[in-house]
């Protein structure tokens, strides 16, 4: 699809005298038309290997992009309220046996980034 998964400066926050300041006042285009596309859709389904105990760094940086601050969180907690009862699911492969994987913590890991951080419960 030839996105971009480079985070520019201007999409990030900093804090300027104890607030958090973001320079640019919306998504860029190719973020927007991503952010779109999940609002429209009815389940999220994002499949990609595990690399280095982790996402790959394309995904990763999909993932910086795309549920960035305003659309997916904001500082209050609160997300985009299309977003609400939204369902995600997250296939991840690697390349040992699923007892491997249990046994020294990487599927803990991956859940706890996937389930608990990256696509928590969102609900009013």
């Amino acid at each position: 699809m030839g996105f971009d998964p480079v985070l520019k400066a201007e999409e990030t926050n900093h804090i300027k005298n104890g607030e958090f300041i973001r320079d640019l006042k919306g998504p860029l285009a190719d973020v927007k038309v991503e952010q779109e596309l999940i609002i429209e859709a009815d389940l999220l389904l994002y499949i990609f290997p595990i690399w280095w105990n982790s996402m790959p760094a394309i995904m990763k940086g999909y993932v910086n992009r795309i549920f960035s601050h305003g659309f997916f969180y904001n500082m209050d907690g609160s997300p985009d309220r299309r977003l609400i009862d939204m369902q995600a699911y997250i296939i991840s492969t690697t390349g040992q046996p699923q007892e491997s994987s249990d046994s020294n913590g990487l599927n803990d890991a991956i859940r706890r980034l996937s389930s608990e951080w990256m696509f928590m419960t969102i609900t009013e």
